[in-house]
């Protein structure tokens, strides 16, 4: 009876100690160990739940991996949880797997392509564990939610590139042609502000809006496509095309060829030439007029 006591203490510190190794290379979850140390889940359970309220290992929520939970050395840094390999459960490989790289995405239509019904929001929570874990990237433009596969996703372990892709957005219909001819010229541009933007694009495209440029500059930037561009104190703000943005416009240039560096210069030089001369007019006219009644 002694004997058997002995050897099953052994046994189990020997385990103790395996588990301890292995988190000592990178956090685990209980079906990696079980799987390695060959052990039925009820054991690994305890035997975590030990070490736990010993205080040498602690755990972490996952999101969108098979297990709930990763296991670490409790005194080891949160970076070994980044380095490593997420498992993803079998829902989001799948909805992984259902990406074409650079193609882009919304969620009511993914919804109906895997599950046959708008399945919105279940959608939407998926993409955001797997933008979370950065196989995913997501932005939202207006009241729309858009996105698509990280090169990180494409190289993904598990992404299944013989499965079933569903079908990419149209993009530049959704997105309009002001938003889109803006990404556009900002694109080839570089750098550029509002007024010159407006120019670039010309004012007829908002003809029949009830907003301008300036508001399309604005819901550009919330979304996270443009971003403030170094400018000289005083002079109006500059904007520039955000990493987004700028493959954001490459998947526009899909669509429609965009327009000429030197097209959209021509464009803003002649605007700007003629509200110099607007400017010029109104003073002359202002000064003829104080001549007149003096």
């Amino acid at each position: 009876m002694t004997n058997r006591r002995f050897n099953k203490k052994k046994r189990t510190g020997s385990t103790q100690a395996k588990v301890l190794e292995m988190m000592r290379i990178e956090a685990q979850t209980p079906g990696q160990l079980r799987q390695v140390l060959n052990v039925t889940p009820q054991r690994i359970v305890r035997l975590l739940s030990k070490l736990e309220e010993q205080g040498l290992v602690k755990r972490i929520a996952t999101v969108g991996e098979r297990s709930q939970h990763l296991y670490m050395l409790a005194d080891a840094p949160l970076s070994i949880v980044r380095s490593r390999t997420p498992a993803l459960n079998q829902a989001s490989v799948r909805l992984l797997s259902s990406l074409d790289p650079e193609q882009l995405y919304r969620a009511s239509e993914l919804g109906h392509f895997l599950y046959n019904f708008p399945h919105t929001a279940f959608v939407k929570r998926r993409v955001g564990q797997l933008a979370s874990l950065g196989f995913v990237y997501q932005f939202k433009l207006g009241v729309w939610l858009f996105f698509g596969l990280t090169p990180a996703g494409f190289q993904y372990r598990g992404y299944d590139h013989n499965a079933p892709k569903a079908p990419p957005i149209d993009f530049a219909s959704l997105v309009g042609p002001a938003r889109a001819a803006v990404l556009q010229a900002l694109g080839m541009l570089g750098t550029a502000k509002t007024i010159e933007l407006t120019y670039a694009v010309g004012t007829e495209i908002f003809a029949g809006k009830g907003y301008g440029s300036a508001h399309v500059v604005h819901r550009l930037y919330a979304s996270g496509l443009l971003k403030e561009a170094p400018a000289s104190e005083g002079k109006r703000r500059a904007y520039r095309l955000s990493r987004m943005g700028a493959y954001v416009a490459t998947i526009l240039a899909r669509y429609q060829e965009p327009p000429r560096v030197e097209w959209l210069r021509a464009r803003i030089a002649e605007g700007l030439a003629q509200k110099s001369l607007k400017r010029l007019s109104s003073a002359d006219t202002a000064g003829a007029r104080q001549k007149s009644s003096a």
